[in-house]
């Protein structure tokens, strides 16, 4: 158990005054709103959640530069250096250069080399790299951040003969940077520790329940005191917690369902079987009723996999404790958010037992998370999808499971450049999304249906305001497709 690593993570993100795309998404709340997830092997904690808070503030940066004040320029021996602040590793043996004297330390070069890529040391990870890039001729730089194989930020730097350029890369858990070549050089790289003050500084925040466990009660699970189990307690404190949408939509029969699965994670409690190897079988049910057909039967059916599939959902994350929104804060105040899991018990069921258990064993025994620099403000917008063409799709009626038809026709596709870049296998960034053009999607289903099939199978589908495009083959690796029904409301 560590701090930063997969077996707890969390992400973060500030919302003020949130104005949904459309009908169907309720606004979300003013706040920072904070999700979380654990490694599936571990299931929740028995002993529930703990997230704490603190005013973020600048670490001190550590800097490679430190560290190889003694080197002369020149090349050397290896492609690979190893220092305390961190490694530095190229496809071809490493040269120093003095090009940039006011520095007054040697640089790495990056011309000649397809990258070069500076590591931090084993079990350390960063929140922010800040990376001095000289460049002698004009160029653009390509530079990654990594966590672990993860792409999670990137930038292109440019500069012509002389400039000095200073990029900032930010992520919760970066582990290495990737430079890619130029007739340019790294100066310098500056990186500020997850584990410097992890310890420190953390508050409760305000009305949060220590700890967060799951909406049920049970003898076997310790988290809800071991009492018996009370459906109706289990509800109410489950609707509770959601703030996405109206909790009501939730009560009864769909409450119900989850109910279920979350006894049989607990039943037996922590001394028995692993949540995540806990199944049941279940048979199909054929529609409509066939008594000559002998039902297909699934042979294990995991509840924790049902529960957290679930939590795609907003709302049923934040009643099953896996999202969790602060109110209680100020427009633009930053804050750093720690979460914890006990799945001991060891952190004693109150905030002041965790924050000392904290401060004097770390997180040699529990897992954590931190990110960092989080406000309540307008998030950006995402960018416009590019390249975006539209064309239709022949119709035709089809059979439904029950014996009867559904008119399928009135179809339209789309096709979008996904803004993905490969490294190995096709990446897409933080702060990209694959549904960049659900607003498009949304007119071209409020438009009415054609009167003639024959027109709309023979063109592009028009979107208001636009004009007809012939359209050419898109490039599978660059595009992205969907289908919408045209005049079709759902």
């Amino acid at each position: 158990m560590a701090l930063q690593t997969q077996n707890l993570v969390m992400v973060g993100l500030g919302i003020l005054k949130d104005t949904p795309p459309n009908p169907v998404q309720p606004p979300l709340k003013d706040g920072i709103h904070l999700r979380w997830a654990f490694r599936r092997q571990l299931g929740f904690p028995w002993h529930g959640f703990y997230l704490f808070r603190r005013l973020h503030r600048d670490a001190p940066p550590i800097c490679l530069s430190n560290a190889i004040g003694a080197l002369q320029k020149g090349p050397l021996p290896s492609n690979q250096l190893n220092t305390p602040r961190g490694g530095i590793s190229s496809d071809r043996a490493l040269f120093l250069t003095n090009d940039f004297p006011a520095s007054n330390i040697v640089e790495f070069d990056l011309a000649g080399r397809k990258s070069l890529r500076f590591t931090l040391p084993p079990g350390e990870a960063a929140y922010q790299v800040e990376l001095r890039i000289g460049f002698r001729d004009k160029a653009e730089i390509e530079v990654m951040a990594l966590s672990g194989t993860t792409p999670v930020a990137r930038a292109l730097v440019t500069g012509k003969s002389g400039d000095v350029v200073v990029v900032t890369l930010a992520f919760d858990a970066i582990t290495s940077v990737k430079i890619g070549t130029g007739p340019a050089a790294l100066i310098d790289l500056c990186y500020a520790p997850v584990s410097r003050d992890a310890t420190r500084g953390w508050e409760a925040v305000p009305n949060f329940p220590y700890p967060l466990c799951l909406p049920v009660t049970h003898r076997d699970y310790p988290c809800s005191g071991n009492a018996p189990v009370n459906r109706a307690a289990a509800e109410a404190l489950a609707l509770g917690r959601v703030i996405y949408g109206p909790p009501v939509a939730w009560a009864g029969a769909p409450f119900s369902g989850l109910h279920e699965q979350l006894i049989k994670l607990v039943v037996g409690g922590p001394a028995s079987i692993p949540m995540a190897d806990r199944s049941t079988p279940v048979a199909g049910v054929p529609v409509p009723p066939d008594p000559g057909l002998t039902p297909p039967r699934m042979l294990r059916q995991y509840p924790l996999d049902l529960v957290l599939f679930g939590t795609l959902h907003p709302a049923i994350a934040q009643m099953v404790g896996l999202y969790w929104a602060d109110q209680k804060v100020e427009p633009g105040v930053p804050f750093d958010y720690l979460i914890l899991s006990d799945y001991t018990g060891e952190l004693g069921g109150k905030p002041n037992d965790a924050l000392k258990f904290l401060a004097t064993f770390g997180f040699a025994n529990m897992d954590g998370y931190i990110v960092f620099d989080k406000r309540m403000a307008s998030a950006p917008a995402l960018a416009a999808p590019k390249d975006l063409r539209a064309y239709a799709l022949p119709g035709a009626i089809v059979r439904t499971q029950d014996g009867g038809t559904q008119d399928a026709s009135n179809n339209a596709g789309l096709r979008w450049d996904r803004g993905v870049f490969k490294l190995g296998t096709e990446v897409l960034l933080p702060d990209r999304a694959a549904g960049e053009v659900a607003p498009t999607l949304a007119r071209l289903a409020a438009l009415p249906p054609p009167r003639h099939r024959r027109q709309v199978a023979g063109r592009l589908v028009q979107l208001p305001g636009e004009r007809h495009r012939h359209l050419r083959t898109p490039q599978p690796e660059q595009q992205l497709g969907a289908m919408v029904r045209v005049g079709a409301h759902t």
